[in-house]
């Protein structure tokens, strides 16, 4: 008689189907949003609402977006190109967009890292709770400004109990955040402009 898989198989099958069962997810948003043009249709339907709501319909689809694991930089290269005319509100927007995204995989990684009481007995999770307890403000900013997809890294500090909301996670990615973000807009704006026709035959560009 065939001996029965163990809890341990079965848990270690139940995880390579999330990361598959994601990878095919990830790859279809990618997939349809080039197919679909799905871009260009939304920098042309959020410009065309009214202030504040184009505003608001885009920090929203910014939170969901990050929620979804879809890379933040992309919803910030599209707040340069929205509001290209307008440099001040394309990255005030675009910070306030991928910090609501931060903040929100936090709290959520830290609400099932509670629920989970198989995280809270991860040894690699406890060596690093008892590094983060000397040194939470080393590594904090050393995760958010890790080369690493920002909804994946937020989720994981989520589930780390020593780190702090206030105290460690809002100033650290508040300040990290900015350089991020800053960058990806001005590649937004530059953007626009080529689309504009705002680059001569020499290459040269500027800002509207």
């Amino acid at each position: 008689m065939a001996a029965l898989p163990s809890t341990s198989d079965k848990h270690s099958s139940l995880h390579i189907c999330h990361v598959v069962s994601l990878f095919l997810v990830l790859t279809s948003v990618l997939y349809f949003t080039a197919k679909l043009d799905l871009l260009s249709y939304f920098t042309t339907y959020v410009s065309s609402i009214p202030y504040p709501y184009g505003e608001i319909t885009y920090l929203l689809l910014s939170l969901i977006s990050a929620l979804m694991l879809i890379p933040m930089s992309s919803m910030e290269i599209l707040a340069g190109v929205i509001w290209r005319k307008h440099l001040h509100k394309a990255i005030i927007l675009g910070y306030i967009g991928k910090m609501l995204g931060c903040w929100s995989c936090f709290i959520i990684g830290r609400l099932i890292s509670r629920r989970k009481n198989n995280l809270n007995s991860n040894h690699y999770l406890k060596a690093l709770e008892k590094v983060y307890v000397h040194r939470p403000h080393t590594l904090t900013p050393m995760i958010c400004l890790a080369y690493l997809p920002a909804s994946l890294k937020f989720y994981g500090l989520g589930t780390i109990q020593h780190c702090k909301f206030f105290n460690h996670f809002l100033p650290w990615s508040l300040l990290c955040g900015l350089p991020y973000a800053l960058g990806n807009v001005v590649v937004g704006v530059e953007v626009g402009n080529g689309v504009d026709g705002g680059y001569s035959k020499d290459g040269g560009g500027k800002f509207e």
